[in-house]
């Protein structure tokens, strides 16, 4: 029987995912994908308890919010609270295909972080901070009239390639931080769950032996 079909049994059986991965020695967020996607839609698959504990009295006396569905709060959306119900079958399925693996997670900003360093790289090998040449930088500023109305204004300044270079190397570093805090809790992580590992067979291997001293007794 493989570690997934262990699992699979003891979350039947009531154990917390956080139980399961520690016991398997599995991704907590492996064992909550799996759970999410197959194993909660099984036949007799236990379901999960919702509300407040038993006595609770933290609603004793609330007459109710905002309509579901309101949003007259609303603004740009960053925070806005989303519901299954509301999702489009383009995002359900961008949803669907994430791995949602810690490892797999952090391997893939470390990715990320070594592509935005090779382009800031880059930029940096087109600069001379040496020369008195200068660059282009154009930013936008919003502003208000008096009516109350807004206005965008564009406005570009020059400023020279070794003033450019430090902004760079600035943001270059604060990239490599990045990077590299991710490396170190990857490897956290690996050595953490070879750990568990090595701890998880000594204990069968004993196991086994006392098993093996008992029989032999008996």
């Amino acid at each position: 029987m493989d570690a997934r079909e262990k699992a699979r049994r003891a979350w039947r059986r009531g154990r917390k995912p956080q139980e399961i991965a520690e016991k398997y020695g599995i991704s907590v967020h492996t064992i909550r994908a799996w759970i999410r996607r197959y194993w909660k839609h099984e036949p007799g698959a236990p379901s999960p308890k919702r509300g407040a504990p038993h006595g609770n009295r933290n609603a004793i006396g609330h007459v109710g919010g905002a309509p579901y569905g309101n949003k007259n709060n609303f603004k740009h959306g960053i925070y806005e609270r989303i519901s299954w119900e509301t999702i489009t079958e383009e995002e359900r399925l961008m949803v669907d295909s994430m791995v949602f693996d810690t490892e797999y997670l952090i391997e893939d900003e470390i990715r990320l972080c070594a592509v935005r360093e090779r382009r800031f790289l880059r930029r940096m090998a087109a600069l001379n901070p040496s020369t008195v040449d200068s660059v282009l930088v154009r930013r936008q500023e919003t502003t208000r009239t008096e009516n109350g109305s807004k206005e965008i204004e564009t406005i570009t300044n020059t400023i020279s390639d070794f003033d450019a270079m430090c902004g760079l190397e600035a943001e270059l570093t604060r990239i490599q931080g990045r990077k590299t805090r991710c490396i170190d809790s990857l490897i956290r992580m690996r050595n953490a769950r070879r750990q568990r590992e090595a701890d998880s067979q000594s204990g069968s291997i004993a196991i086994e032996w006392i098993e093996a001293l008992t029989e032999n007794g008996g």
